[in-house]
């Protein structure tokens, strides 16, 4: 009796062990730094937008009942060359239209029932165009043709999402329930399965939430991502469980006194501090093993544009003080990126205008105030 006993106890802890290592989830991530110093610099000092790049082709946004975009808060281009839209905000759906910009679909709504969200989050998809819709407390999953796979609960909010060879993952913004080890990065399978967790959770988060418009980035295997209160790239390699990691010389640590007090929340003088001094990048998109960043600092009146190759580790700034009269008149809201450059948003018939001027692809455009926005497409000229 003693042995079976004794074997039983022996199962136990087998089946216990194989469910603990089954479930670890922490990914065994190599670091690296890249040495700033490697990464050759040029500042071009254009002022004239054209020796920057053009707009090769437009798009004009069918405009339908069921399709009134207010803002483009986030954009994909699928392999197909169909066109997701999320509108944050406004509409608060996801949209689908054809590379002709014809309206087909659009995904969710607002509601507490199946499929239903209170807001949007965040939005990605899969190799399959399958979407996955991140709101604030739940995770659902639509096919393509917008049918309801599956959902799930989150006791976290999120901040970004982004999918790379059908793994997902998703940038913590704070918990709801506070685990032993916090982590920023979770990733996921397709069914929602925890499959890793990686970076130590930034806690200056929960004192004040002032986070970049776009975190993520992805190319082929690459996962890149900015620092939330750091002027600070990072790579992180899906394949290798690579980290690599470029920090650019900066002033934040003038800001430390400020993080290290005690209070929960920081007080509108701090946060007025923080928003004025951080100097990080504020967005990044990526094309072709380019990055296109957004440099900012606004007590230092930083707001350039980058052009990074992490291959060629070659760098082009464009300064900010040296195309502003062209940058007021040229507004650059950027929505999303394609194999070749980023995509600019249109948005009212002046702004058309003035673009027109610049880029003869746009004249035969019509464009009137109740229209949806207009997609252009722009290549950067090739740079020595």
């Amino acid at each position: 009796m003693k042995k079976i006993k004794v074997l039983f106890l022996l199962i136990y802890l087998f089946v216990i062990l194989f469910l603990y290592s089954c479930n670890k989830s922490e990914y065994k991530v190599k670091s690296k730094e890249i040495d700033f110093k490697s990464i050759s610099i040029t500042k071009n000092k254009t002022k004239n937008i054209l020796d920057i790049g053009k707009i090769k082709k437009a798009v004009k946004l069918e405009t339908k009942d069921n399709s009134l975009i207010g803002n483009i808060d986030k954009l994909i281009c699928d392999k197909n060359g169909d066109f997701y839209i999320a509108d944050y905000y406004s509409s608060k759906k996801v949209f689908c239209f054809n590379k002709k910009g014809n309206f087909i679909r659009s995904y969710g709504k607002i509601g507490q029932g199946p499929g239903e969200y209170n807001s949007i989050e965040g939005f990605a998809l899969d190799s399959e165009s399958n979407l996955f819709l991140l709101g604030n407390y739940k995770l659902i999953k639509f096919d393509k043709n917008g049918k309801l796979l599956k959902e799930i609960r989150i006791e976290y909010f999120p901040g970004y999402i982004t999918t790379i060879n059908d793994l997902i993952y998703i940038f913590i913004l704070s918990y709801r329930d506070v685990p032993k080890n916090k982590k920023q990065i979770l990733i996921l399978d397709t069914n929602f399965k925890k499959v890793g967790e990686m970076l130590t959770y930034d806690t200056r988060l929960e004192k004040y939430s002032y986070v970049p418009r776009k975190i993520f980035a992805k190319n082929q295997d690459n996962l890149y991502f900015i620092d939330v209160y750091d002027f600070k790239l990072n790579i992180f390699n899906q394949k290798s469980k690579e980290m690599s990691s470029l920090q650019i010389p900066n002033e934040n640590k003038n800001l430390d006194n400020i993080w290290k007090k005690n209070q929960r929340h920081l007080s509108e003088k701090d946060m007025d501090k923080v928003k004025n001094k951080i100097h990080r990048f504020a967005s990044i998109f990526s094309f072709n093993n380019n990055l296109f960043l957004y440099e900012y600092c606004k007590y230092k009146e930083i707001f350039d544009f980058w052009l990074l190759n992490l291959k060629t580790k070659k760098a082009i700034i464009f300064p900010y003080s040296d195309m502003k009269l062209y940058i007021k008149q040229l507004f650059f809201s950027i929505s999303g990126s394609y194999d070749k450059g980023v995509i600019l948003v249109i948005n009212g018939i002046e702004e058309l205008n003035k673009y027109k001027e610049y880029f003869p692809v746009l004249k035969n455009i019509e464009f009137s105030i109740e229209d949806n926005p207009i997609l252009a497409f722009f290549e950067f000229n090739k740079f020595e």
